[in-house]
């Protein structure tokens, strides 16, 4: 049986933590926070008064190298403390698809972080960034999803030790 060509622009990783499952949610889930431990995005705010829950809204900043973008992204699944997905540039019909899933573990949780580019985040790359955009991309987020959930994983584990 032939793999599925889709495969190729997801990616997941995760990370074990010693932060409860209620604690690490409420951290990965606060845009503001993101720039603490993403190599691209430097943060987010809310629209509209939005906390969090499904079909909020939220912006990101993000820069790599001397490019700087702004992304708009809506809540798709907001199961707390279960699970945070978000859609990135749902007015294109969706870039990529993020998410966050948690479990409970003996010491803490376990972190997940998703990623997938969607067939029209393809195109979108391709049409305004070059050909050879999608799969950049693709790359980055392999090589940025551990580094975000080491991160992540630091920035928690140190609050919880410091009382935070």
């Amino acid at each position: 049986m032939a793999e599925d060509p889709e495969k190729q622009w997801q990616h997941s990783d995760s990370i074990d933590i010693v932060v409860e499952p209620e604690v690490l949610y409420d951290m990965v889930t606060n845009p503001k926070r993101i720039g603490e431990w993403s190599p691209i995005c430097r943060g987010g705010e809310w629209k509209n008064s939005g906390t969090g829950k499904v079909g909020d809204v939220f912006t990101g900043r993000n820069v790599v190298g001397d490019v700087e973008w702004t992304t708009i992204s809506e809540v798709l699944v907001a199961d707390h403390p279960r699970e945070f997905a978000w859609l990135v540039a749902p007015d294109l019909g969706g870039v990529a698809r993020w998410s966050y899933i948690i479990e409970p573990t003996d010491n803490g949780s376990r972190l997940s972080e998703t990623w997938h580019v969607l067939p029209t985040g393809r195109e979108w790359l391709r049409k305004n960034r070059g050909e050879d955009a999608p799969d950049k991309r693709r790359e980055a987020a392999r090589r940025d999803i551990p580094e975000t959930l080491a991160a992540i994983k630091r920035v928690a584990e140190n609050e919880a030790a410091n009382g935070c």
